[in-house]
């Protein structure tokens, strides 16, 4: 193995104007990652198992980051359900009221997601994220006590500003710890507790239902105990997610060196926390950006209007509240079984990602279709419509994978994560919107927005793998192709590369051997 410093003689057939020009240490340009590694220079690694080494990372930071969205998804799905428990009753909401109370928390979202993907590119990313769930605990068990209008939109607000740290942290921390081949999986286990969460939320609720509180609504109850759940899982997650490979408890000297010469090959770096304005800008330049921030916006449309009102939408089927709630929940284990399916097909390259996704497109197309063409009076075709409907909510942790392993540049990456989230809170806000109540009873708008959000992703899924395809293309030709991604885990080659070129903070654009996954 090279050494540090040392001359490859390997390499000298690369011509000059193949070989990146990386930033030098002294000016930041560097991860924190390659100081770490030049310290720690002699230890030898060659006698830790990766495949070991792999299975420890997935039982100490899967399981938690599962619960920390799953948390998230419960959350969310609260207002939906206290809407058919009779929360609108109880505070005397009019008009447009209820629909700002479901969208008020995704304005501040997305105010905030410039301001969040600076902080986390200067900030530690897991510690921040403890301390912001934590808060939401906080205001969701303060949810219980409010009365009127202004103090649930208000708690809703401040609700805005934490959840907007959610996504880009666990997209940031799923991306330090394993390489791109290997993301997919996680991205995807974590991402399926969604499903669990719209099933757990879903009992959670129908039980509630039947809870006497004394005088106390049984949906403050239910946002009570949740928060309290919530407290919890922050605890947790500031005790035991490590914020970057360096500072994992869990790991040994050994093993840190190993899994940082593991990553190394993503190109994506760990951290670094000097801000580059040109990578900024970067963001504004690149068309993958553009195309994904849009795919996630109308996503996020039709998640917004299903996770606010899809039990009023069942009910609309004429079923009852409880019945609606419980009815819900089929749909959360659909959800669950697409995402380990669609994981299984691309990690065994049966199918590459946009094939994947277009395809759960097109079956949430179908089922959109069902729900706004069929007869009144077929429930069935209207239930399974809505089931087939969250074959497209599974698909949104391939998305976030391709942003983490497509998106280079320790700038660029957070800034870039953040928009992305910022971009499903845009779909989330607009989602509500076309749910009037002046549609009441069959709301004919919200069930055509479903149609048109998923035959506006098929089209850009094709978009985005074309644009992956031609920008590949124009490297090759330019510097000449690059092997594949090493798939056997205990394969060295990558090693022959240069140590300084691949923690350099550089953006995805600026690397001519960075190629991307699609």
């Amino acid at each position: 193995m090279a050494k540090f410093g040392e001359k490859n003689e390997k390499n000298n057939d690369v011509p000059p104007e193949h070989i990146e020009r990386v930033p030098t240490p002294e000016n930041g340009g560097l991860d924190t990652a390659f100081a770490f590694l030049r310290d720690h220079d002699a230890i030898d690694t060659h006698h830790i198992c990766l495949k070991a080494l792999r299975r420890k990372l997935d039982w100490n930071l899967v399981p938690l980051m599962f619960c920390i969205h799953l948390t998230q998804a419960l959350d969310s799905y609260l207002l939906n359900y206290a809407i058919v428990m009779g929360l609108p009753e109880d505070l005397g909401l009019e008009g447009q009221q209820l629909s700002n109370i479901a969208s008020s928390i995704k304005w501040v979202h997305l105010a905030a997601c410039a301001v969040v993907g600076l902080f986390l590119n200067k900030f530690p990313i897991s510690t921040s994220l403890g301390w912001a769930m934590m808060t939401w605990g906080v205001l969701n068990a303060c949810t219980a006590a409010v009365q009127k209008y202004p103090q649930m939109l208000a708690i809703r607000i401040l609700m805005g500003v934490f959840d907007s740290m959610f996504h880009p942290v666990m997209m940031l921390v799923t991306s330090q710890f394993y390489r791109k081949d290997e993301q997919i999986v996680r991205f995807q286990l974590w991402w399926c507790s969604q499903g669990f969460g719209t099933i757990i939320g879903a009992l959670i609720s129908y039980g509630f239902q039947f809870v006497n509180g004394g005088g106390m609504e049984s949906w403050r109850i239910m946002y009570l105990v949740l928060g309290c759940w919530t407290l919890i899982i922050s605890i947790w997650t500031l005790w035991c997610l490590p914020n970057s490979p360096m500072a994992a408890k869990f790991l040994s000297t050994e093993e840190k060196v190993a899994l940082l010469r593991h990553i190394a090959p993503n190109q994506t770096g760990v951290n670094n926390h000097k801000i580059r304005p040109k990578q900024i800008l970067d963001i504004f330049r690149d068309p993958q950006v553009g195309l994904l921030c849009s795919l996630v916006i109308i996503t996020g449309f039709g998640v917004g209007i299903m996770s606010n009102f899809s039990s009023t939408l069942i009910k609309s089927f004429g079923y009852s509240s409880k019945e609606a709630t419980l009815l819900s929940a089929p749909g959360g284990a659909v959800a669950i079984l697409v995402c380990f399916l669609s994981t299984w097909v691309v990690r065994r390259e049966y199918l590459r990602r946009w094939s994947a996704l277009g395809i759960c497109y097109t079956i949430a197309f179908v089922g959109s279709c069902l729900v706004a063409f069929s007869p009144k009076n077929n429930e069935a075709a209207h239930l399974v419509g809505l089931y087939l409907f969250d074959f497209s909510t599974a698909t949104v942790g391939i998305k976030f994978q391709w942003n983490a392993a497509n998106i280079a540049g320790h700038t660029k990456r957070p800034m870039t994560m953040a928009f992305l989230g910022a971009s499903f809170t845009i779909g989330m806000i607009a989602g509500p919107y076309a749910v009037q109540k002046k549609d009441a009873p069959d709301y004919f708008t919200a069930k055509y927005s479903l149609v048109g959000s998923k035959g506006g992703c098929m089209v850009l899924v094709c978009m985005l793998a074309l644009y992956y395809l031609l920008a590949n293309r124009s490297k090759d030709r330019k510097f000449g192709k690059q092997r594949d991604l090493v798939t056997d885990l205990n394969d060295s080659r990558s090693e022959e590369e240069s140590l300084e070129g691949k923690w350099a903070n550089l953006t995805d654009k600026e690397r001519p051997t960075f190629r991307y996954i699609y």
